[in-house]
């Protein structure tokens, strides 16, 4: 009878013994696999987080208010009056600010639009954006200032009569609204504001809490022992 219960309870500590080495190699198991790809994940995330931030930044940056600006409207941009009437819009909102409309301007969009007269074009534009619209001639000097500008930005591309708009935006301060590549690249040169009114305008997104990441536990030799028993 002692003889097996001897027998019973040794046999009862091997499968003892045995389902604690099973036991044990599950958790190293998970402690070398798992805990790897959680990380991998939580480093993943902040990833996503950091590129979230990042094009938060760009588009706040393209989003620019003004207040008492003068906009210079180019002859492509003038001919996009109906099309982009939306996205200039939203690049002149704010207070005071007003549409520079030049004779030079003008006589080019003329060109394209045979049947329109210079009266026609400005009652037109001011039908579109209201009294904000002004008429304002390129000066003697802004003209021989354009000429050193064209000389100057030759390797860039700009020629008459962009020279003339970016020369007539530096004296008044003013910003140009373009979708030429040449005149656009100048403006960034001589550090004017400009914009092309083919990009829309986007409303600054809301900004949302980033999410936190907790540190993945790290398991000791100490804790897995702890788990077994």
């Amino acid at each position: 009878m002692k003889q097996k219960q001897k027998k019973l309870q040794k046999k009862e500590e091997k499968n003892l013994q045995r389902r604690l080495r099973l036991r044990k190699q599950r958790v190293k198991k998970i402690a070398t696999m798992k805990t790897p790809k959680r990380e991998r994940k939580a480093s993943m995330e902040k990833l996503e987080v950091v590129k979230v931030k990042a094009k938060r930044r760009e588009e706040a940056k393209s989003i620019k208010k003004f207040k008492n600006t003068k906009f210079l409207l180019d002859t492509n941009t003038i001919l996009d009056r109906e099309i982009r009437k939306e996205n200039i819009l939203a690049l002149m909102k704010g207070t005071n600010n007003k549409i520079l409309i030049s004779g030079l301007v003008l006589a080019e969009t003329r060109k394209h639009e045979d049947t329109a007269t210079k009266k026609s074009i400005m009652d037109n534009l001011k039908n579109l954006f209201g009294d904000r619209v002004e008429f304002a001639e390129i000066t003697d000097e802004m003209k021989k200032k354009g000429e050193k500008l064209e000389k100057k930005h030759q390797g860039l591309g700009l020629h008459h009569p962009d020279c003339d708009i970016l020369a007539q935006a530096i004296m008044i301060n003013a910003v140009v609204i373009t979708n030429d590549q040449a005149l656009m690249d100048s403006c960034e040169a001589e550090g004017v504001d400009v914009n092309d009114q083919r990009i829309h305008v986007q409303k600054k997104p809301k900004k949302k809490k980033a999410k936190v990441i907790k540190p993945e536990k790290k398991y000791s030799g100490q804790d897995l022992d702890d788990l077994i028993h």
